[in-house]
């Protein structure tokens, strides 16, 4: 198969400590049995090793839109392309759309973040916006599939007056060579990770509060990973809330050196408000730590392999009875190791080929 690829960005590693490496290890898997060519709609800093078209802008503008439409187009034209899958709804989902339809190939669209969101108190969500909502629908009613990342999420897809002419779950998987399974020995301190973006939309206030209670009865190590888009402001929380020499933070660490904080841990704590699904709760599972937290994304779709709750006291007492009981302990990393492991980036990689073959025998 001939397939295009259209992200924002995120190919690679960036100089920020960015890049999304689900969507990059999908493109270097298809790459291995079929013609991928990867279009990013901002300037990729670190090239992986594939065939990437990317503008000279760092961000997303209508220039570089408009730029990556025509050469999508002049490139199906010299030679088709049979699949056009974006990554998110907009900009890259409607360029997937667009082009498609100018070139005759079939159109994908992965749906990753904000578009089926609406979280009021951080003004966090495309349905927020009448605007972005109407662009969201009208763009997924043309795709010819549109892949959801969670059974939550695809609840919320129709919950919102979303239709599609197929909808499919896919959740995004990681390699078992990177997240190796080791758990440590359950002991104290309890060791928590957390691995994210700072930002508004992971409530990481709410992680650190839970968090500071916890530690106020056991003795506890709280270890965040991830680059600071918050000017501080957690840094500031934490001394507020006398932490500092409980939690670390250690900014960006690249994909190693995170499956090992994962694998220090006993425990992943992520209360976000709203996740699509949470690929570090499946990090977690694969490497041998429980994940905790907000039932959202994946992690409502599996409560025999998390602890979960939106009430901070049930979460706190629910994650200390597991600590103090080793068999319910074992049993969660060993169903959540399972499910990881049965939907990893090989099985990702291979239900998306099998996505694209449908589509195109219906064509």
């Amino acid at each position: 198969m001939r397939i295009a690829l259209i992200t924002p960005g995120g190919l690679g590693p960036t100089a920020g400590g960015g890049g999304i490496p689900v969507i990059t290890r999908l493109a270097e898997m298809l790459a291995e049995d079929h013609c991928v060519t990867a279009f990013s709609l901002s300037r990729v800093e670190q090239p992986p090793e594939l065939n990437i078209w990317h503008p000279d802008t760092q961000s997303v503008t209508r220039s570089s839109v408009l730029q990556a439409l025509r050469a999508l187009i002049n490139e199906g034209r010299r030679t088709p392309f049979d699949v056009i899958h974006g990554f998110w709804s907009f900009p890259a989902g409607a360029l997937a759309v667009m082009a498609a339809k100018l070139t005759g190939a079939r159109s994908v669209v992965t749906l990753q973040g904000a578009e089926t969101a609406a979280v009021p108190e951080i003004g966090y969500g495309d349905l927020l916006n009448r605007y972005h909502t109407m662009r969201g629908r009208l763009t997924c009613r043309a795709a010819n599939a549109v892949v959801l990342l969670s059974h939550l999420q695809e609840r919320a897809f129709h919950n919102a007056g979303f239709r599609a002419r197929h909808t499919e779950v896919i959740p995004w998987g990681v390699p078992d060579s990177v997240f190796r399974y080791a758990p440590s020995v359950l002991s104290e301190p309890l060791q928590f990770v957390h691995v994210a973006n700072l930002t508004e939309v992971k409530n990481q206030a709410r992680m650190l509060r839970v968090f500071g209670q916890i530690a106020a009865r056991r003795p506890a190590e709280l270890t965040i990973v991830g680059p600071d888009h918050m000017q501080g402001r957690l840094q500031a929380i934490t001394r507020e809330l006398g932490l500092t020499d409980r939690v670390r933070f250690t900014g960006y660490l690249p994909q190693p050196a995170v499956a090992e904080a994962y694998r220090k841990a006993h425990f992943l704590l992520h209360t976000a408000y709203w996740e699509s699904q949470g690929v570090a709760a499946i990090e977690a599972a694969m490497s041998g730590a429980v994940p905790c937290g907000t039932p959202t994304g994946c992690m409502a779709d599996r409560d025999d392999a998390c602890v979960t709750s939106d009430d901070d006291d049930e979460l706190i007492e629910t994650i200390l009875d597991v600590a103090d009981d080793q068999t319910a302990y074992r049993a969660m990393l060993d169903t959540g190791r399972a499910t990881a492991a049965a939907q990893d980036s090989t099985w990702n990689a291979a239900t998306y080929v099998a996505l694209y073959s449908r589509l195109l025998a219906a064509a």
